[in-house]
């Protein structure tokens, strides 16, 4: 998962490029060339039409909110509301695309690691989770930790597994109340693991367990751009930096590899995405999402014109599911119109 060699870099591209060539051979002919985001918005339009409707009203949550933008781009009298939350910026190109999203994620896990040490709804209450956390990764390095309860992961868990489970289990922050937090999950994971059942953080890893039309998709729109082994090892290096515990994790690294050799050019790389001519469309985020960080929503803001930016001053991924006075406004919003009057939000 994170190639500590040439030798293992190379093997990560053999399996990209025999994963990309397995989708096309198991799709039909052309189909994964004309996945991308621009082909999915064409088609958002031609529902649109077969409804009979005028103009659409939309929620984009996460990748839903590139979706959104594309479609506003391309067709912006169309749009009559448009709620954009956690932002995926399709301007910042790959290695801004890691490095922030990197960044994020560690902040987050300093959060849920005190938040969590501090609770007494975590299973490692009382505890110094931080190094309860750099003891698990040290002792899955060393030898992998059992799974044996594990239901579609691995049967054992190493390291880099354990890393790849934080882009899943901090996603929902504790002031999330439309879905349950994901932080106690992840707290009871660790400390399973911790007495040598790591069946949890297996089932929760995004290690092993690939989906297709998301690397599909992802390999169109936000290709790595990697010029070899050692263009990898400095962009791993960099990350590491900017997150000393959580070791890089994200989905934009797992983006990185899955797209390593991918067989398909992309057909929609990194590229601004600027909205004229539509009705005002509403950008949200919180103030620390471990998945689409803020700064990606500020910068989708400034490519809408006459954008609004709702700010939710809580943790987790999009505000919609962290915020309940987000969601409020942001519903208010689609129904009326109107952007709401402040650009901040409490939980």
């Amino acid at each position: 998962m994170f190639p500590r060699s040439r030798a293992q870099f190379e093997a990560i591209k053999r399996q990209s490029a025999a994963y990309g060539a397995s989708c096309a051979e198991r799709s039909r002919p052309g189909l994964l060339a004309n996945i991308d985001t621009v082909s999915a918005a064409r088609d958002m339009d031609a529902i649109r039409a077969a409804l009979g409707e005028r103009q659409i009203s939309f929620l984009g949550l996460s990748y839903g909110s590139f979706l959104g933008q594309t479609y506003a781009r391309l067709y912006p009298r169309r749009v009559r509301t448009m709620v954009l939350d956690g932002a995926v910026d399709h301007a910042v190109g790959p290695h801004a695309f890691l490095n922030q999203e990197a960044s994020a994620l560690s902040t987050v896990f300093g959060q849920f690691a005190r938040w969590c040490g501090a609770s007494k709804s975590c299973a490692l209450h009382g505890k110094d989770v931080t190094a309860v956390w750099d003891r698990l990764l040290a002792r899955a390095a060393r030898t992998p930790i059992p799974a044996p309860h594990a239901a579609g992961g691995p049967t054992t868990v190493n390291a880099d597994a354990i890393q790849m489970v934080l882009p899943n289990l901090l996603l929902l922050g504790p002031t999330s109340s439309l879905l349950p937090s994901t932080w106690p999950e992840l707290g009871t994971a660790l400390a399973e693991a911790q007495a040598g059942d790591a069946s949890r953080l297996a089932d929760n890893s995004s290690v092993g367990q690939p989906q297709d039309a998301y690397a599909a998709v992802g390999c169109q729109d936000f290709p790595p751009q990697l010029r070899g082994y050692g263009d990898a090892a400095a962009r791993l290096k960099k990350v590491r930096a900017l997150s000393p515990h959580t070791g890089g994790a994200s989905e934009a690294w797992l983006m990185t590899l899955l797209c390593a050799d991918w067989p398909v050019p992309p057909g929609n790389p990194w590229v601004p995405e600027k909205v004229t001519g539509a009705r005002p469309i509403l950008v949200a985020s919180t103030r620390d999402d471990p998945s689409t960080p803020l700064v990606w929503a500020q910068g989708m803001h400034r490519q809408i014109e006459g954008s609004g930016l709702l700010v939710a001053d809580v943790t987790g991924h999009t505000a919609y599911f962290n915020s309940a006075c987000a969601r409020r406004a942001e519903t208010d919003y689609l129904i009326t119109g109107r952007l709401p009057a402040s650009g901040g939000c409490g939980a």
